[in-house]
């Protein structure tokens, strides 16, 4: 027993070390390369006592040094919202960036496609990340119980994996490089009028008021499994200033792709 036990474990630490040697970075520019040491520096530690292949989700704590006592850390609270792309009603989850990190490049997730699969894959990664902001989308005929519309092929024809691409390209133009208003309004708000001199305390030229608004970063997409064509065909249709990196986690071959 304690052989087969010794067995199992060895088995699972190669699997566990071949799918981690299998996540890729890609490049529109260069090409393949190792992971990022950007996304790897983020990676949750191991804990002490923590199970090797578990997740440890509990609380963060601290221990503030003129009291001696553990505080914890506020948690961000992750959101689900709706966007619209060819009459689809779509639905993504949203995590705000970490205190210090709101210039920080965001992730867009793209989940792997499967019976009862969804955004939900995401979750505890999402709860655990600690960086720039997070979008994790549910691709065009999942997340039906987020409310993302039902997709019959017989009602509808659909070009897979391209309309998927597209449906994320929508959400990445509308709301993760979406640039901030000036008047500080929020997406789905009113905007201040025109006539309104709004922060500056005077009115701007056309040039001036785009010349205000800073320019987002491009954003680093993050796909799982066999759904790696989206992210190259995102990476591949994108310039770097919208994709600057694709991260491929357990992919099929470059082959098979």
């Amino acid at each position: 027993m304690q052989h087969n036990r010794s067995a199992m474990a060895l088995i699972t630490t190669v699997c566990l070390s071949w799918a981690i040697g299998c996540s890729l970075a890609f490049s529109p520019q260069v090409g393949l390369s190792p992971i990022s040491s950007e996304i790897a520096e983020y990676a949750p530690k191991k804990k002490k006592n923590q199970h090797p292949f578990r997740l440890n989700v509990a609380a963060t704590t601290s221990t503030t040094a003129s009291e001696g006592a553990p505080c914890h850390e506020a948690t961000i609270p992750i959101t689900l919202d709706t966007y619209e792309y060819d009459n689809w009603k779509l639905t993504y989850r949203y995590k705000p960036p970490s205190p210090g990190y709101e210039a920080a490049e965001p992730l867009v997730l793209i989940h792997p496609v499967g019976i009862g699969t969804s955004s939900w894959f995401w979750t505890k990664f999402m709860e655990e990340w600690k960086g720039g902001p997070v979008y994790a989308p549910n691709l065009i005929g999942c997340g039906l119980e987020d409310g993302n519309d039902a997709w019959d092929p017989e009602e509808r024809g659909m070009s897979v994996p391209l309309a998927w691409v597209k449906a994320v390209e929508a959400l990445i133009q509308e709301r993760v490089l979406m640039p901030p208003r000036l008047d500080g309004s929020q997406d789905g708000e009113e905007e201040g009028s025109a006539s309104d001199p709004g922060i500056f305390g005077r009115f701007l030229t056309k040039k001036e008021a785009v010349e205000a608004i800073p320019t987002p970063p491009p954003c680093i997409v993050v796909v799982q499994g066999g759904c790696a064509p989206i992210g190259v065909l995102l990476a591949s249709r994108n310039p770097t200033s919208v994709v600057s990196r694709l991260v491929l986690t357990s992919p099929p071959t470059w082959d098979d792709l």
